[in-house]
């Protein structure tokens, strides 16, 4: 579970650069 949180996370801070 922990995983998918991590992706998301890593995700929302790309997202957050542009």
């Amino acid at each position: 579970m922990s995983s998918i949180l991590f992706c998301l996370q890593f995700l929302l801070s790309l997202f957050d650069s542009f």
